[in-house]
């Protein structure tokens, strides 16, 4: 227990429940305990969420010198396992954007338009789509799907087009296209909207159509590895489609905490509703 009631700043104290190894005892350990003795065989069960210890300038002084190395101890090991898990889901990423990029690399021309022609028909289908005042969407690289049709059939329905355009720490800004003939060459090559056109915020967007590298069934997306649309959608919480082929989808993408997990999905296929 802390000794002498505890010196540090106040904190509400939350209770955890841990299962007693030698009984099957349920034990309730304190956030500001450091150790709980089981009511039932008496086993010494510490505190291996460390709470306050990690953060309380009075730690030491108030468990003692051994007790403080081994529970910090046991937090660096947390860390470092923890550190070694995200690594780990890094790598799997890494490795399935290889793996998709050397199977887009053998699709077939007409396999690509007949793709896209057929994704871009069923996303104007949409109720999303219909409703939307604003759409946010993409213009599709020689790699990805061709958007050019759902871009043209924004503008002739006087919707509102918005297009990004890459900029420093790989955000993004949200601009309003009138015309196609607004976009040039930008960063990486990619056609993106001139610096005349005007800036858009993500509350005044109704639907966006979101590009990726490969995705699975259950929503997880996997992009290019920039970062740009995990940054957009940290501040968007409106209506998205995500757009695959069918072709490039994968079993399962490796997801981390701040991955969005999509609920529509639109391949040249079908229109999935997860």
């Amino acid at each position: 227990m802390i000794m002498d009631g505890c010196q540090g700043k106040p904190r509400t104290p939350t209770i955890r429940e841990k299962t007693c190894p030698v009984c099957g005892n349920t034990i309730e350990i304190f956030s500001t305990d450091t150790q709980v003795t089981c009511d039932v065989c008496g086993f010494v069960a510490y505190n291996d969420a460390l709470s306050c210890v990690q953060w309380c300038q009075y730690a030491r002084k108030c468990v003692g010198d051994e007790m403080y190395e081994r529970m910090m101890e046991i937090a660096r090991r947390q860390k470092a396992e923890r550190a070694k898990k995200e690594l780990s889901v890094a790598e799997k990423k890494q490795a399935l954007r290889r793996k998709v990029r050397t199977m887009e690399r053998i699709l077939p021309q007409t396999y690509r338009d007949s793709a896209a022609a057929a994704i871009c028909q069923r996303v104007t289908e949409l109720p999303e789509y219909e409703a939307a005042k604003t759409v946010f969407a993409y213009v599709g690289t020689d790699r990805e799907i061709n958007t050019t049709a759902l871009l043209q059939d924004v503008l002739n329905r006087g919707k509102t087009l918005c297009l990004p355009r890459c900029g420093r720490e790989h955000t993004m800004a949200l601009c309003r296209v009138e015309t196609l003939e607004q976009l040039a060459p930008g960063a990486y090559g990619i056609l993106e909207p001139v610096e005349s056109c005007g800036i858009l915020t993500p509350e005044e967007i109704d639907l966006t159509v979101t590009p990726c590298l490969t995705c699975d069934r259950q929503g997880n997306r996997l992009g290019q590895g920039g970062g740009y649309y995990d940054r957009f959608f940290g501040d968007y919480q409106g209506a998205a489609a995500l757009l695959c082929r069918e072709k490039l989808m994968a079993e399962e993408v490796p997801v981390e905490a701040h991955d969005r997990r999509f609920d529509l999905l639109v391949t040249e296929n079908a229109v999935y509703r997860l």
